[in-house]
C-alpha cells in the first residue's frame, strides 16, 4: 500500500516536471471519496487475506496433523481442481464492468437476465468436468502417477479427494459471478466478510474432522469443501437474489437444474464410452475423453442454451467462418 502511494507521488512529480502546463483538478477528492477508496480498498484486502488463509492453512495442517508425506496426496488434487477456475473467473471479472454500468443505469431486469444466462453457461462447462473425473479419474491417475512411489491406495485417495473437490467446484464456481455483481454494484463487504468468515470455518472443519476422525486426507478435501460450499455456492447467490430480486428457486432451477438435467445424459455418454473402449493407455484415454467432450459439448447446447442463445451462438461462429474465408 505504501509502496502504491510513493509511486504515484512520484509519478505525480515526473507529469508536472515534464509537462508544465498539466494541470490535476482535486475539486471532485472530498472526504466521502477518499472513504470510499480506502473502504473498497480494505474489503479487497480482507479478501485477499482470506483466500491467503484458506489456501495455506490447509497445506500447514495436513503436515502437523497427518505427516509431510500425506500433504502431497491433497496438493496434486488441489492444484488439478482449481486449475478449472480461471475460465469461469474472467467470466466473472468481465461481468464486473457490465454490472456496474447496468446498475447504474437501472437495468435491473437485463442485469437479472445476464447473471442467470452467465451463471448456467459457466455450471454446464463444470459438470461435465466433475463427470469426467469420476469416470476417468482412476485411469488418469493410474498413467500418469502409477510409476512414481505413490501406492494405490495413494491414486485412490487423490481420486477420492478430486471427487469431492470437483463437484463441489464445479457448482460452485460459476457462483463468482454473484460476487463480481456484488462487489460492482457497492455490496463489496459483504462479498468480503462471507469469504472471511467461511474461510475460518473451513480451516476449522478441517482441523477437527482431521484431529477426530479417521478420514485422514478426505477430512482435508471436505474442510475445503466447505469454504467452496458456504462462500460461492449458498452465501453469494442468496445476497444476489436479495440484491436483485431473483427467487431463489427459479435461480437454483436456471443455474443448476438446467445443467444437471444435461448430466444425466453426459453421464450416461460417459459411461457408455468407457464400457466400449477400456482406458488402457493414453491414446485410449486422448480418444475417450475427446469423444466424450464432443458429446458434453453438443449435449449442453441442446439442453442448456435456449433458442434464442442458440442462434446468438452460430451467428457468432457464422461471423468468425465468414471472416477467415475472406481473410
Amino acid at each position: 500500500f505504501a509502496t502504491g502511494i510513493i509511486s504515484e507521488l512520484v509519478i505525480y512529480r515526473s507529469a508536472l516536471r515534464d509537462f508544465p502546463g498539466l494541470r490535476f483538478s482535486f475539486a471532485k477528492v472530498t472526504r466521502a471519496s477518499i472513504r470510499s477508496v480506502f473502504s473498497l480498498g480494505t474489503s479487497s484486502l480482507l479478501q485477499t487475506l482470506s483466500a491467503m488463509l484458506f489456501t495455506k492453512a490447509f497445506g500447514i495442517a495436513i503436515a502437523a496433523l497427518l505427516g509431510i508425506a500425506i500433504v502431497p496426496l491433497y496438493s496434486i488434487p488441489s492444484a488439478l481442481v482449481t486449475s478449472l477456475g480461471p475460465f469461469i473467473s474472467r467470466i466473472g471479472a468481465t461481468m464486473t464492468p457490465i454490472a456496474s454500468r447496468m446498475d447504474a443505469q437501472g437495468d435491473r431486469d437485463k442485469l437479472r437476465s445476464l447473471c442467470l444466462s452467465v451463471t448456467r453457461f459457466g455450471t454446464a462447462f463444470g459438470i461435465p468436468a466433475a463427470i469426467g473425473v469420476v469416470l476417468f479419474g482412476r485411469q488418469f491417475f493410474a498413467l500418469w502417477l502409477g510409476h512414481t512411489d505413490l501406492t494405490s491406495s495413494d491414486l485412490e485417495s487423490i481420486w477420492q479427494c478430486s471427487v469431492i473437490m470437483v463437484w463441489v467446484l464445479a457448482l460452485a464456481r460459476p457462483q463468482m459471478v454473484s460476487r463480481s455483481v456484488l462487489r460492482a454494484t457497492g455490496r463489496h463487504w459483504a462479498a468480503a466478510w462471507t469469504m472471511f468468515l467461511s474461510a475460518s470455518v473451513s480451516v476449522c472443519v478441517g482441523i477437527v474432522l482431521m484431529q477426530f476422525t479417521s478420514l485422514g486426507v478426505l477430512a482435508a478435501a471436505l474442510g475445503w469443501s466447505v469454504h467452496i460450499a458456504i462462500s460461492e455456492l449458498i452465501s453469494m447467490p442468496l445476497l444476489l437474489c436479495r440484491h436483485l430480486e431473483i427467487p431463489p428457486r427459479q435461480f437454483v432451477t436456471d443455474t443448476i437444474g438446467t445443467p444437471l438435467l444435461a448430466g444425466v445424459l453426459q453421464a450416461a455418454i460417459g459411461f457408455g464410452l468407457v464400457q466400449l473402449i477400456p482406458i488402457g493407455n493414453w491414446t485410449a484415454f486422448v480418444v475417450v475423453g475427446g469423444l466424450f467432450g464432443v458429446c458434453s459439448l453438443a449435449a449442453a447446447f441442446a439442453i442448456v442454451l435456449s433458442r434464442d442463445d442458440r442462434r446468438y451462438v452460430l451467428s457468432l461462429s457464422q461471423q468468425l467462418r465468414t471472416h477467415r474465408v475472406s481473410a
